[in-house]
């Protein structure tokens, strides 16, 4: 089994890096500001497994400055994948304050 880096009901997570990217510090410098000023709890995820579209993203045409935000889980990819409700709710909140957020 691999230690679980994340934990359910401490936030919704910032991408430092998986298995397919290291995210853009101008990204992440950006959501975990958004996140302060929001009042948003959040984690650091540092996984050495795995991966999202985050890295296509990034590589997209020339290039762009790409972050990752996910909700903590467990058993996931399966019928009975575990989420916190409270870090979905923090989750949408630290998007909204991203999205609503200048560089």
């Amino acid at each position: 089994d691999m230690e679980m880096p994340v934990r359910l009901g401490q936030g919704p997570t910032i991408k430092i890096k998986d298995q397919s990217v290291i995210c853009s510090p101008i990204a992440i410098d950006h959501m975990k500001k958004a996140a302060e000023a929001a009042g948003v709890k959040y984690q650091n995820e540092i996984i050495t497994a795995g991966g999202t579209d985050t890295a296509a993203i990034m590589h997209t045409g020339k290039g762009a400055f790409a972050g990752c935000m996910s909700i903590p889980g467990r058993n996931i990819h399966s019928p009975c994948e575990i989420v916190s409700l409270r870090d979905m709710e923090e989750g949408a909140r630290l998007l909204a304050a991203c999205a609503e957020t200048t560089l």
